[in-house]
């Protein structure tokens, strides 16, 4: 199986995945309902999303696997 991971700066069509990776960062204590995954159209982390994607530096890394994409990883210079 051929594995490819490709890097590069972020687009605007990176914000679903901005979206989806800022809605499993909210921590949720043992026992608790998890929100609805619309919280993070919410303006405050919407915009999160919008300043990761526009911050200098800022990178992601999508795998495919066979041409169909697989993995993404977020990556931010300390």
């Amino acid at each position: 199986m051929l594995y490819l991971m490709r890097i590069r700066p972020l687009t605007k069509e990176d914000n679903v995945f901005l979206r989806i990776a800022l809605y499993h960062a909210i921590h949720v204590p043992p026992g608790e309902e998890k929100p609805d995954p619309d919280l993070v159209k919410h303006p405050d982390l919407a915009r999160c999303a919008s300043l990761l994607r526009t911050r200098s530096g800022n990178f992601i890394a999508k795998s495919t696997i066979a041409g169909s994409f697989r993995n993404s990883i977020y990556i931010m210079p300390s």
